[in-house]
């Protein structure tokens, strides 16, 4: 037999949890970056950075961004969801974690020579073989050598 008080908290407990008056216990959102170089997030108006949480209870709605840093783009949340900056709502008190995923930016560049042909000379990419066009894509940040070959006695004009 439990004491009369026990008996006496427990029916207080069951009376407000009836009329709606006890609270929903919280949990913890958190928003992260796949890497903090890439890109911030944030929850609402907060501060950005590479990892952000917040209190959070069911039906509440948030609004988490996503940010990249210059020279990267944002891709999508580990959800799947293209949006950098959405709105979601919560829909249960469990601890829930979204992941921007963020990846450097990549150019494709083309280089020619003047007349499109080899009859004056060639091009390319060092590494690469030499042809009247070239064609590389290239992180941006990064670093590549461009050659300039002139066939017989052609020589570069300034």
């Amino acid at each position: 037999m439990l004491p009369r008080q026990t008996y006496k908290t427990c029916l207080t407990l069951f009376m407000l949890f009836a009329l709606g008056i006890v609270c929903a216990q919280a949990g913890v959102l958190t928003v992260k970056s796949n890497n903090a170089n890439y890109g911030t997030v944030k929850i609402g108006s907060g501060t950005a950075s590479g990892t952000v949480t917040s209190n959070v209870s069911s039906g509440q709605k948030v609004t988490i961004s996503a940010t990249p840093k210059t020279g990267y783009k944002f891709t999508k949340w580990n959800d799947g969801n293209t949006t950098a900056s959405r709105q979601i709502t919560i829909s249960n008190n469990n601890n829930i974690t979204y992941t921007a995923t963020f990846a450097i930016n990549t150019y494709t560049l083309t280089i020619k020579t003047a007349t499109n042909n080899t009859t004056q000379g060639t091009v390319h990419f060092a590494g690469e073989t030499a042809g009247a066009t070239a064609t590389k894509t290239v992180s941006h940040g990064s670093g590549f050598n461009i050659l300039a070959t002139p066939t017989g006695c052609y020589r570069f004009k300034q």
